[in-house]
């Protein structure tokens, strides 16, 4: 709403890669509580303006941010940027639009109709995970329950409330192969979104969720190919493993062509590229890959196809 682009930095990664993200999205404000002002124990170079969240009536009349402009709030303009390794050794700053941001809700309600009104969210320091999935819950009022592996859970009579997790697929195939699912599950569950591209083998964890009714999602490629690529609704195959990559959300196209960009035949090696609501918004200041990326769409004149790679 304030017409900026939300930048997520994680205290835990490397002082260089911060250094940099930081630089290079050239932020000018810094949102988070004032215990964690000390991100990489205080060497990180950020020149702007901290604005604790535990003082911030304070800190917010101190300093005004920029008030909202119509040119901000149009539905190609980004809101959402994030960072990943670059293949020359440098992060790459990938955006995600408005228009991004509402066709995820919107697909979350009205084509997978999960219950967000209690939802456990396991926290991650995962690329993936760190795109505001939870945006859904805020927007159908619900509530939002944050749960870090490794500590101890300060509410466990919430836990009979819980009716979807959300939690990567590394995490979920830890459960698995610990066989420690059964007692982590919340009793009252109904949904599981997880995301990753791990190979998963699910054995006596599908045939729990058969039994407990729990419907079972998987999005491949989040956030990086656009909000999610593609989606495995019924959860892994026959013998326990996702045998694919799962189907295009709403309003996409997913292709595997060749070298000259025609469709290649069922079961001969090609490239995945996509277009419609399953491409990202773009590269963040790094033109030369957005020429090499975004490409004239030979299917949908007028239109571009993202390249993965």
């Amino acid at each position: 709403k304030a017409g900026g682009i939300y930048l997520l930095i994680n205290p835990t990664d490397p002082l260089e890669y911060n250094n940099y993200i930081l630089n290079h999205s050239q932020a000018k404000y810094m949102v988070t509580y004032s215990h964690d002002h000390s991100i990489n124990n205080g060497k990180v170079n950020f020149n702007g303006k901290i604005l604790s969240l535990d003082n911030f009536d304070k800190d917010y009349h101190q300093e005004r941010l920029q008030e909202t402009t119509d040119e901000g709030l149009k539905p190609r303009v980004p809101v959402f940027l994030y960072y990943s390794p670059g293949a020359a050794g440098k992060p790459v700053g990938i955006t995600l639009s408005y228009q991004d941001l509402f066709n995820w809700v919107l697909f979350n309600i009205e084509k997978l109709k999960i219950d967000f009104s209690q939802t456990l969210f396991v926290t991650s320091s995962r690329i993936e995970m760190r795109f505001p999935i939870w945006l859904v819950n805020l927007v159908l009022g619900g509530k939002i329950h944050f749960f870090e592996p490794g500590r101890e859970n300060k509410n466990p009579d919430r836990k009979q409330e819980i009716m979807s997790l959300i939690c990567s697929l590394a995490f979920l195939q830890q459960l698995n192969s610990t066989n420690t699912y059964k007692e982590f599950l919340p009793p009252g569950l109904s949904n599981i979104v997880s995301i990753g591209e791990e190979q998963f083998k699910a054995g006596e964890f599908k045939s729990f969720l058969k039994e407990k009714k729990i419907r079972w999602h998987n999005f491949f490629g989040f956030p990086g190919i656009k909000m999610i690529t593609t989606l495995s609704g019924s959860g892994p195959g026959p013998g326990g493993e996702f045998k694919h990559l799962g189907r295009p959300v709403s309003a996409s196209h997913v292709y595997i062509l060749d070298s000259s960009k025609n469709p290649v035949s069922i079961g001969v090696t090609g490239e995945l590229y996509v277009s419609g609501n399953a491409a990202p918004g773009g590269y963040f200041k790094n033109e030369p890959l957005n020429q090499v990326h975004f490409l004239e769409n030979p299917f949908i004149p007028g239109t571009t196809i993202f390249k993965t790679g």
